[in-house]
């Protein structure tokens, strides 16, 4: 007889790990394939399948079940969830080490991420050299469960950061969602550093929230290391990275500095310079002195400057010629790779002998002092860059010094703009800028970064710092920072004018990446010697990017303060006009409707004053936003309405076609859906045709909603579908995800459930990913109506209780009803038709006592339970069941929905 065939069924497992390996397999899905689609980092799958890890149910039940196959598998949903929520639910600070398969697992509340726009690790072109101690040591430290916080510290040029880098790569597989680095090398004062972690992390201000909020709210939900560089130059931040830790507690951070950051719970690690050999070379003969040149291969310093030397001038080798030289040139360096790569670097016009003869007639690099001083250190880089840059002819060294004005980089035309004298009889000729960047670069002064269109070029932060000295004493420093801010004023302009056509993607991209020169150039403006007009031109153009991009706090700030230094000057008025609309509309946009009413005001009435017809359209627009968002329909219409005839008057389709589709919407509430269609067809025709993506994304997204609220379906879907292919062009993943959401709503209406599941997976993905904590819920619940019709009451249940958690944090009421309604459907799902009809009654008489209103699919999942209760109750029994839920009390069942 054949033997008997085993059978596997969801009770063959009582292990989650081996279960989800099982049904990996099945799903035919590689551990690297599986977290791609669940987005968390390929390496952690192997912790999960392990059982030192275990997603929580929310991401369980929304991203694991429909990757596995089991949408429509209640029984194996089940024995998932069972197996996952058996273990220990207290959540413990993560160990980063490997324990056993048998130890108790840590439960997973770090979300995946898809698509973020996550800061990766800087990736390093040339091997590490003589760290192995190090690396070991510091990945030890940072593995361990109770360690949250480590400091490398040393000197300048020491290799803080590469051996940071370089750990955190080691350590990759502790974190699910990798690992996160925050350059602060262009950040100078402490007040920057939670910005620029911020744009780490990709997280826009896009809520009343303060930033430091935002930032933990988006943390809670990460498994992140934070890989922060160069923090010296804001250590009075420090409490802040205290505050934030304090409050994530799945988030470790890996600072490199000068100076330890003096808090609890830091572990200082000191990073030394590389160790070089004690005695001096004692062969006398060349074949003794060739014997010890293996040796002296060993220590890491001679390898560096053999490497670097190399790199330069590929026939370099170490003789017994030569030696000695390289070898007194480490030790005068102190072994301080930077200062070792700098000194190898000039191998190409002199010979090591030839640096040593140099080092002793120029320059004391000896610095009085112990050896393990901070400040002999610091004297002995800068000996070292001091030396190199006294090496450079005078266009070289004044082209240096100039360039220190960039920050985060600079392109080879602002330097020929910035750097390049004009006048007769010039320092610095423009036409020369080029050929000097290539020749800095060639002297490892200068790096440089190949990107797809054109090549930037940075410096390294040390010889950045040291720049920064010699232009300030140099007496050039007021007019090369002037135009500094010129250019960028300029460019900003520039790009105002292509963020409204065809370009703009583009342009943003622009922006984006020249975003620390601006600030850097707005911080020059306010100064007393800095030209405010610039300053003034700079901020009134930047400020349609920020708006774009959703810098709306930091935005509002820099207008602010350009405000208050161009105050009672009536030369600025124009400008100011400008500058009063756009911090205005940003104000607005952080639900401070009171400052922003003001500022569009005072815009309007400077505007008026200056017959400016333009910048009159642009404050309108944004007082019919603000009254918009005080529900004021009629205040916001009559803005629109004078905001659209100047439009017309004066052709300013960009502005036109985004306040034709505002009129829409407001048609649209007031029930004029016909002409709220008419209107909105107007605005994507006049999008259309000066090239707008942003207003055809808008204008389309708008007639998509219209047409939901007519219920024509189809066409309602289509308008989203077109409103989300210009929306993933533009990048605008805030956009992206409210548009899933708004299409799952629309295949849920037309019944198509799976593809309204599948929409709404993305949308709950998206809005993970850039921590948008206030639109999660409803995905979830999505989700939920999804599962249901698939079968799987189970991850219904657990979908819709977490979507129901998400609005009680909330206190969204209507998001709590529709919750209730929702898990009305699993009751009725599980045969409990009284109850279900119970909490139906409940919610309607809520709606009609209280005014609240409900979604479509809330709507239409309400009617089906109570039809349903109709039809399986008899009279008696279905009055009896609804009004018991007229009677219960909303909270009460609440709670209980919450527990069970």
């Amino acid at each position: 007889m054949p033997d008997s065939l085993i059978t596997v069924s969801p009770d063959s497992f009582v292990d989650f790990g081996e279960l989800i390996r099982y049904l990996r397999e099945r799903s035919e899905l590689s551990q690297r394939e599986l977290a791609l689609q669940v987005g968390y980092h390929y390496s952690y799958m192997s912790r999960i399948e392990n059982n030192e890890r275990i997603p929580d149910a929310a991401t369980l039940m929304a991203r694991f079940i429909p990757a596995l196959g089991l949408d429509d598998e209640p029984i194996w949903t089940a024995r998932l969830l069972k197996l996952a929520t058996s273990q220990e639910k207290t959540i413990s600070p993560r160990r980063g080490a490997r324990t056993p398969a048998s130890s108790t697992p840590t439960i997973d509340t770090a979300l995946p991420v898809s698509g973020t726009s996550l800061s990766p690790l800087p990736i390093s072109l040339t091997p590490m050299l003589g760290r192995d101690k190090e690396i070991a040591a510091v990945t030890k430290i940072l593995s361990r469960f109770d360690v949250r916080l480590v400091t490398l510290i040393g000197p300048p040029g020491v290799g803080k950061t590469r051996l940071a880098i370089h750990v955190a790569n080691e350590a990759a597989g502790m974190f699910a969602h990798g690992e996160v680095f925050v350059d602060l090398s262009s950040v100078n004062d402490p007040k920057g550093f939670l910005p620029a972690l911020a744009e780490a992390l990709g997280v826009r201000e896009i809520s009343e929230m303060s930033l430091m909020n935002r930032l933990i709210n988006t943390l809670r939900q990460k498994n992140l290391l934070l890989v922060i560089d160069n923090f010296e130059q804001v250590v009075d931040a420090a409490p802040q990275i205290l505050q934030i830790l304090s409050n994530v507690p799945e988030i470790k951070a890996l600072v490199t500095s000068r100076e330890a950051l003096r808090l609890s719970g830091e572990n200082e690690f000191t990073v030394a310079p590389f160790p070089l050999p004690q005695k001096p070379l004692i062969g006398q003969l060349n074949q003794e002195k060739q014997a010890q040149i293996e040796d002296l291969m060993t220590f890491a310093a001679i390898q560096l400057f053999t490497q670097r030397a190399q790199a330069v001038q590929p026939d370099f080798r170490l003789t017994s010629v030569n030696i000695e030289a390289v070898l007194e040139i480490c030790r005068r360096l102190d072994g301080l790779p930077l200062a070792i790569e700098l000194a190898a670097a000039r191998v190409k016009t002199l010979t090591p002998q030839a640096m040593l003869s140099q080092f002793e007639r120029h320059l004391d690099w000896l610095a009085h002092g112990t050896r393990d001083s901070s400040k002999t250190w610091r004297q002995t880089l800068r000996g070292a860059i001091e030396w190199s840059t006294n090496l450079l002819s005078e266009p070289e060294r004044i082209l240096m010094y100039r360039l220190s004005v960039f920050s985060d980089g600079w392109t080879s035309q602002s330097a020929e703009a910035i750097c390049g004298d004009a006048q007769e009889n010039p320092l610095l000729r423009r036409g020369e800028i080029l050929d000097l960047l290539i020749q800095l670069a060639d002297k490892s002064l200068v790096i440089t970064d190949k990107m797809e269109e054109e090549t930037r070029f940075r410096f390294l932060e040390t010889i950045h710092n040291f720049a920064r000295e010699k232009l300030a004493g140099s007496g050039d420093e007021t007019q090369v920072k002037n135009r500094h801010l010129a250019y960028f004023a300029g460019f900003a302009e520039e790009g105002e004018k292509h963020l409204d056509d065809a370009s703009q993607v583009e342009w943003a991209g622009r922006v984006e990446q020249e975003h620390a020169n601006i600030r850097a150039a707005l911080d020059w403006g306010l100064r007393a010697d800095a030209s405010l007009r610039d300053g003034l031109r700079l901020a009134a153009a930047v400020s349609r990017f920020w708006i774009r991009r959703s810098f709306f706090r930091e935005g509002f700030e820099w207008l602010t303060a350009y405000l208050r230094r161009a105050a009672d000057e009536p030369e600025h008025d124009l400008i100011r006009a400008k500058i009063l609309y756009r911090a205005g509309g940003m104000a607005g946009y952080m639900f401070d409707y009171t400052s922003g009413y003001r500022l569009c005001q005072q815009s309007i009435e400077l505007a008026r004053k200056l017959q400016h017809k333009h910048y009159l359209a642009g404050a309108l627009f944004y007082t019919n936003e603000i009254a918009l968002g005080l529900g004021q329909l009629k205040e916001a219409r009559a803005a629109l309405e004078e905001c659209i005839s100047l439009c017309w008057a004066d052709y300013y389709p960009q502005l036109l076609n985004l306040s034709l589709a505002s009129l829409g919407m407001i048609l649209d509430t007031g029930g004029d859906h016909e002409g709220a269609q008419s209107t909105l067809e107007e605005a994507l025709a006049i999008a259309s045709l000066v090239d707008d993506n942003w207003g055809i994304s808008h204008a389309l997204h708008n007639l998509g909603a219209v047409n939901r609220h007519i219920q024509k379906y189809d066409e309602a879907s289509d308008y989203m579908e077109r409103s989300l292919e210009v929306t993933l062009k533009i990048g605008d993943r805030r956009a992206e995800g409210i548009i899933y959401a708004n299409l799952s709503i629309l295949y849920n209406l037309k019944d198509n459930y799976i593809k309204s599941g599948d929409c709404a997976e993305k949308a709950f993905a998206i809005f993970q990913s850039i921590g948008d904590e206030f639109q999660q819920p409803f995905p979830l619940r999505m989700m939920g109506y999804a599962a249901l019709q698939a079968g799987n009451p189970v991850r219904a249940r657990i979908l819709i209780q977490e979507s129901l958690k998400g609005n009680r944090a909330l206190e969204d009421v209507p998001g709590q009803l529709a919750c209730a309604v929702a898990t009305a459907n699993c009751v009725l799902a599980e045969k409990d038709v009284k109850r279900a009809v119970s909490l139906c009654a409940l919610i309607e008489s809520r709606m009609n006592v209280d005014g609240v209103k409900l979604l479509e699919p809330d709507v239409k999942a309400l009617q089906g339970v109570l039809e349903q209760g109709k039809q399986k109750l008899s009279k008696v029994k279905y009055t009896s069941a609804y009004e018991e839920g007229q009677s219960m009390k909303l909270d009460d069942e609440i709670m209980k929905l919450l527990e069970e």
